[in-house]
């Protein structure tokens, strides 16, 4: 197959496996190459970023912008089936679990409990309060940044962890399995291509990203062994609230110091 087919092939998978996006991929295309669409977690985090700032923009111009916040976060949940948000609450609920295997089979229930209800609740709010802090002009471009980086840096907790759910009943086993080096190259390169077109502040959250992802790792490794779907996404979503805290503490700094 032309290389680029073949990319083209990969991205298609990518964006239907991790957004509500129809596209037509055959069954046969999708087994062989779905391991390799993780490379492309940025572009679909720049999409979710360009789809949130574009809804904001648009309602924004009619009312105000705390609406216009609240209706991008919709918006992007409806575009992503809330994959991310699903693997939070179960991320919260598996904290009642006091052994691996508990903790693995809460993950696993369809059900959400009461740590699961409170720690959505408080991941969307939290997410929502810190946007109303960020300056409307710079929403745009901290919506983009916060979908690709917070998408970018989960693939190191694949790389670096085994998976610790059931093969036999995941979801996405086909997807992570196999950890590649060479996705985390080309998704580093497409993050920071990304992220150059937009503001310096972006780059400033990636050192707090890095202690963040680092003390994900040695929770899951601890609690589990391993990463699970839902350890992804909870890692997503954290990541990207830690984002958008850092963009407000630097605009804040700058402010004070007369920088900004």
């Amino acid at each position: 197959m032309n290389p680029l087919r073949k990319e083209w092939q990969i991205l298609k998978q990518a964006i239907v496996f991790f957004t509500r996006i129809p596209l037509p991929v055959t069954s046969q295309d999708y087994a062989s190459e779905t391991q390799y669409a993780l490379r492309y977690l940025p572009v679909i985090g720049g999409l979710t970023g360009l789809w949130a700032s574009v809804v904001f923009i648009s309602v924004n111009s009619y009312f105000s912008s705390e609406i216009g916040i609240f209706l991008s976060m919709v918006a992007t949940i409806f575009l992503t089936g809330a994959i991310h948000e699903d693997g939070f609450a179960d991320f919260c609920d598996s904290l009642g679990g006091m052994t691996p295997e508990k903790r693995l089979h809460i993950m696993k229930d369809s059900n959400m409990g009461a740590f699961g209800v409170i720690g959505l609740w408080g991941i969307l709010s939290g997410k929502y309060l810190f946007l109303l802090h960020i300056p409307v002009s710079h929403l745009p471009d901290a919506f983009i940044s916060g979908h690709i980086l917070s998408r970018f840096f989960i693939l190191f907790l694949i790389r670096f962890l085994p998976y610790a759910g059931r093969i036999e009943t995941s979801k996405s086993i086909s997807m992570v399995q196999t950890s590649h080096s060479k996705n985390i190259c080309i998704a580093a390169i497409l993050t920071g291509v990304f992220l150059s077109a937009l503001q310096f502040y972006t780059f400033v959250s990636i050192p707090v990203l890095i202690c963040t992802t680092l003390l994900l790792f040695l929770y899951y490794r601890k609690s589990t062994g391993g990463y699970t779907g839902d350890y992804l996404g909870a890692a997503q979503q954290l990541n990207e609230v830690v984002h958008y805290f850092t963009i407000i503490f630097w605009l804040n700094i700058n402010e004070s110091t007369g920088l900004a």
